[in-house]
């Protein structure tokens, strides 16, 4: 078979024989060598292209390639660089905006090592499979344990992001506060209802839950993730003073109404996608660290319980998930209408 050369601009890559009809070979290990260094090291440089999926959903994918370097005994260096994804500036590394490198080796440093292995394309890498199911039933409870153990290794925030959660955790907890958390997505999950997804609970049941739940665990206040402009407005309606949030930005019905995901939305902010990112992040660390919490089937759902030491209550909705094509009109209504719901409390 025939090699053709490809040249990229960061070293590694440079050194990388890739057939002519590489597409058919995108799911499978590259063996490279870039040069004599660290002989009795074996890199492994994860590689996997997310460009409309959030933090939370990268985060997972790539700690499936994470727990295999681990458990092969190789170093794992995440590249968010090379490959198309969402947070990417064309040039830093992404990775690095929000979180250290497993094992603090770069890109830099593999450039000149003996034993690298590219992994191959796949998002989630197939002897360590994750979905948001493995987090919540009791079926998985060892895969589990063997996720978190090494989420809480290798996931390592970075000194500017923990600088900029610890700002938003010192607004949320204060003065004895009992904090019931809850996480409600909406935007591009309930009106475009993307198959294969979990299924989100209507926002109203969401209300009626955290009612009861704040007056079970004597919670003085409730603390709301969610990007939906909409859902904060119901819950600020219902909850008023005790309503708590953080700087996570939030998105009006008319602005995601014509895209298929979150990621596609305009941006009119300077760094706009690395803000949401990361405030994003604070806001799933300021979940994790509540009395209590609600919310449903998500990626960023499964990072609270990675990232969490537990709750005095937690309750998630498994309502199954999303079919093709159909679209609910009772979910659009409930954007346009919200508002008008109150009664139904």
């Amino acid at each position: 078979m025939k090699l053709t050369k490809i040249m990229y601009p960061i070293n590694y890559l440079s050194k990388v024989n890739i057939p002519a009809n590489h597409d058919k070979y995108k799911n499978n290990q590259i063996k490279i060598s870039c040069g004599e260094d660290n002989p009795d090291k074996t890199f492994y440089v994860i590689r996997t292209p997310q460009d409309t999926v959030g933090l939370f959903s990268i985060v997972l994918t790539n700690l499936t390639h994470i727990t295999y370097a681990v458990k092969s005994g190789y170093i794992p260096v995440v590249d968010l660089k090379n490959v198309k994804n969402s947070y990417s500036d064309g040039q830093s590394n992404a990775w690095e905006l929000f979180f250290k490198q497993p094992m603090d080796d770069t890109l830099d440093d593999i450039s000149t090592s003996k034993n690298v292995i590219l992994s191959g394309l796949e998002r989630i890498h197939e002897n360590y499979p994750l979905n948001v199911n493995r987090i919540y039933y009791k079926r998985y409870k060892n895969k589990f344990i063997l996720f978190k153990d090494i989420y809480n290794q290798y996931i390592r925030i970075n000194q500017n992001s923990m600088e900029y959660m610890q700002t938003d955790f010192n607004n949320i907890f204060q003065n004895g506060r009992r904090i019931l958390g809850v996480l409600c997505r909406g935007t591009d999950y309930i009106l475009k209802e993307p198959k294969g997804h979990p299924i989100q609970p209507d926002p109203i049941d969401v209300i009626k839950k955290a009612k009861e739940i704040m007056r079970k665990y004597n919670c003085s206040h409730i603390y709301l993730a969610t990007e939906d402009e909409s859902v904060f407005e119901l819950f600020k309606l219902y909850f008023e003073n005790t309503l708590l949030t953080n700087r996570q930005k939030r998105f009006t019905y008319r602005e995601f109404k014509d895209i298929e995901c979150l990621n596609q939305i305009n941006r009119s902010r300077k760094n706009d996608k690395y803000l949401t990112a990361l405030d994003y992040l604070s806001s799933i660390n300021i979940l994790s660290k509540c009395n209590c919490f609600i919310g449903g089937r998500t990626s960023g759902t499964a990072g609270v319980y990675f990232m969490s030491n537990g709750f005095e209550y937690d309750y998630i909705w498994d309502i199954g998930t999303y079919h093709p094509k159909l679209i609910s009109e009772n979910y659009i209504k409930l954007y346009i209408n919200m508002w008008r719901r109150n009664s139904n409390l």
